[in-house]
């Protein structure tokens, strides 16, 4: 035992190595995406000193989730601190905790076999219990479809909380092999419920999927397991039995609640997308098997980080794979249960990847496709599939071939992930790649436009504007476009000093008005009227305006857009129109729809600019009773200080 110990560090340390070469060549990437909005342009994130209270002040300064993901933040804000804002920390920092799920699965993979083993539901000896776990781990940290969770810098959300959570199942295994052997119980239940709860939570506060661990663990539980325990225990088997029933109930209660109080809510999200409730539902099923074809037969030129191309499914017929991926999803799930005993390891592959996209790939309406969805949901399929290779028994003449394809497979898996890898290195690079992926992509044409765009500004080539008159056209002329590319042409046609077409803008307006109004038109606008501003941008008054209009008489605004919109039109008419009386009234509203320590802020700044310090002062007063979380005190703070310095100077 103590050589294969040996060997197994060795190959712990091959696989570790492996991980890094072929992830290298990303980290010099840039950020893409939403990592703006939520590091980038986060003005909260900064971390001033560490101290506990600044630990806490940051690590609530993100808005994504129900609960902001604090533990996300905190980390995203301590890489700030400690290595500034270049991307490599950031990336390398998020191929760190890749590396460290992937040890983590091997455990968990680990004791999976040992139970299987020690049931005998397969027979292994000690070798292939050492190995097998080590094998399936390559396979899913080599896969290419995890890329985005490790190259994508704020999806640390995804791997963090999958590192939560497997972790939090390993502890729950480890129990269920104690209350099986039955020599430590105290240790079992303490290990089960330490992993449940604590894990569970640690999860949920990096990301909500994190709330699945518990889920995962029924499906393990129904699958590998089984509800036994050791034959003298029957009062254990008893409470296993409990300790589900009662989550299975917590846990609809809670659902079924969730629904109720937040279904109208979560019906006016549906009015911003371009898809309603039951066409989202349709196109998940289809989805699904998406995601099963790129884990099964991994295509790096039908992977991208924008999947806004993919069609909707308007009924049960359009497209026909609708109706057949619905059919053979109920098919594979009612066959996944009724032969849950017999043929358990695929049970436990389906009710696993079930499990994975309960949240994101079901009601709630998210955007349609994410590959980060499958960061975990692909490790039931290899499990299974690289077990089940392992233990098919081929006739003398296909053992060597049966061999052998285990590593060509992942060799395969290691030269497209670094490929992938290479790919995300270079940001000009990588948004040329995810348009040739994605030709009718509104982001992907968007995102390669605005590149040529910089390379305008920066170089003067008229070249470089033709390129990105014709990529951001093509993301205007996008089946699901999202304003990117009508925003993009007015600012490209100032820059370049062409006449501005009278059709885009009427289009813009009409778009702006009727269709549903996505959260990156709130940014498009802010950044045309910053534009506008303090740049090129030379629109008529009224044609701002009137663009601000049509966008809030668009019925589809939800609140927190609203109040976006009117404090980009407060802000509009004080710095632009001079207009204070008209931007007061702007600020309010942006108030009335969203009462947040920033817009209260930002009536404040109004009032001292009108030289109304009474108003100002009790106004920041009023925005550090609503910063409970304190957010915003070094800003209230300096705004203090400032009317300070002004009642001084109006006293001399």
């Amino acid at each position: 035992m103590p050589r294969l110990q040996k060997y197994l560090y060795f190959l712990y340390f091959v696989l570790i190595l492996t991980i890094i070469y072929i992830y290298w060549p990303g980290l010099t990437g840039d950020f893409e995406f939403d990592d703006s909005v939520n590091l980038l342009d986060n003005p909260r994130l900064p971390l001033n000193e560490l101290s506990w209270s600044e630990l806490w002040r940051v690590a609530h300064s993100g808005d994504a989730g129900v609960l902001g993901r604090p533990i996300s933040m905190l980390t995203f804000s301590l890489n700030q601190y400690f290595f500034g804002v270049e991307p490599f920390s950031f990336k390398l920092t998020n191929l760190i905790i890749h590396v460290f799920v992937a040890l983590s699965i091997i455990f968990l993979i680990r004791s999976f076999l040992i139970f299987l083993d020690k049931v005998g539901d397969i027979n292994l000896g000690a070798i292939e219990i050492s190995y097998l776990p080590l094998l399936v781990t390559a396979f899913w940290a080599f896969h290419p479809l995890n890329l985005t969770s490790v190259l994508y810098v704020v999806q640390r959300m995804t791997s963090l909380s999958a590192l939560f959570t497997v972790c939090g199942l390993v502890l729950y295994s480890k129990g269920r092999i104690r209350l099986l052997i039955d020599n430590n119980r105290l240790f079992g239940w303490i290990a089960i419920v330490f992993g449940l709860v604590v894990f569970t939570l640690l999860g949920a506060l990096s990301k909500e999927s994190g709330a699945l661990l518990p889920l995962y663990a029924l499906a393990i539980e129904a699958t590998i397991f089984k509800f036994r325990v050791a034959q003298k225990s029957i009062i254990d088997g008893l409470r296993l039995r409990q300790l589900w029933g009662v989550f299975v109930i917590v846990s609809a209660a809670a659902v079924g609640g969730a629904l109720y109080l937040k279904w109208e809510s979560i019906l006016d999200i549906y009015k911003i997308r371009q898809f309603n409730f039951g066409e989202r539902l349709w196109t998940e099923a289809r989805v699904l098997f998406f995601y099963c074809r790129l884990i099964l037969l991994p295509d790096i030129s039908k992977m991208g980080l924008y999947h806004d191309d993919f069609e909707i499914s308007v009924g049960w017929f359009s497209p026909i794979t609708t109706i057949i991926s619905v059919i053979g999803w109920a098919v594979i799930g009612l066959s996944a249960y009724f032969y849950r005993t017999k043929y358990f390891m695929f049970s436990f592959a389906v009710f696993w990847f079930f499990c994975a996209h309960a949240l994101e790939s079901t009601i709630w309406p998210l955007e349609l496709v994410h590959e980060h969805r499958n960061y975990l949901a692909s490790l039931g399929i290899l499990f299974y599939g690289v077990v089940t290779i392992y233990l098919w028994k081929p006739s003398k003449r296909l053992v060597q071939a049966k061999f052998l394809l285990v590593p060509i497979f992942l060799i395969v898996l290691s030269v497209l992930t670094w490929i992938r890898s290479d790919q995300w290195g270079n940001l000009v690079d990588h948004a040329a790649i995810e348009q040739l992926n994605h030709p009718s992509s509104d982001r992907a044409n968007y995102q390669f436009g605005r590149m040529y765009f910089k390379l305008y500004m920066q170089e003067k080539k008229y070249e470089y504007a033709e390129k990105a008159y014709f990529y951001l056209n093509k993301a205007k002329n996008s089946p699901y476009s999202d304003n990117g590319g009508y925003f993009g042409l007015v600012q490209l046609a100032f820059l370049t000093g062409q006449p501005l077409s009278l059709e885009l803008m009427k289009d813009l307006n009409n778009r702006l008005k009727s269709r549903p109004f996505a959260a990156s038109n709130v940014s498009f606008i802010q950044n045309l009227i910053n534009c506008q501003l303090y740049q090129y941008c030379k629109l008529q008054e009224e044609e701002i305006i009137l663009l601000l209009q049509n966008a809030n008489e668009n019925p589809t605004v939800l609140p927190s857009f609203r109040s976006a919109l009117n404090s980009a039109s407060g802000l509009y008419y004080a710095n632009r129109l001079n207009d204070y009386k008209r931007a007061e009234v702007f600020l309010k509203d942006a108030i009335h729809f969203e009462l947040s320590p920033q817009n209260v802020l930002n009536l404040a700044e109004l009032y001292r600019v009108m030289g109304d310090i009474s108003k100002a002062r009790s106004t920041i007063l009023w925005a550090r009773d609503l910063d409970v979380k304190l957010l915003y005190s070094d800003v209230i703070a300096r705004q203090l200080r400032d009317l300070d310095k002004v009642e001084k100077e109006q006293a001399k």
